[in-house]
């Protein structure tokens, strides 16, 4: 429950921000989801995607397994699901893990 409301939680932030951004006339989405280690998902410095971000625990932040892409880990019990975000469309999704479909509905 805890993974899925985060899930919905860092969508709806980069659906947000994005709305904000439009009203300034800023078309693109927010480039990167975090720029600290220890709190995930608060933007990227300049634009502010959560305010109080997410602690790490069970998330982490791992290399870009693209290059328009932040990537993260999510653990449920010794499971990993890995979460990409691609910056051009905004979509953050789960793309590999036995609890991607859980974790995403």
């Amino acid at each position: 429950a805890k993974g899925q409301a985060d899930v919905a939680t860092v969508r709806s932030a980069i659906m947000n921000e994005r709305q904000t951004q439009l009203i300034k006339g800023i078309t693109t989405f927010i480039p990167t989801l975090s720029n600290s280690p220890g709190k995930l998902f608060t933007g990227d410095g300049n634009r502010t995607l959560m305010l109080y971000g997410v602690s790490s625990g069970e998330w982490k932040r791992v290399s870009p397994r693209k290059s328009y892409a932040d990537s993260y880990e999510y653990k449920v019990g010794s499971s990993i699901n890995t979460f990409d975000y691609n910056a051009i469309n905004g979509i953050f999704e789960c793309t590999s893990g036995n609890e991607c479909s859980q974790l995403t509905q």
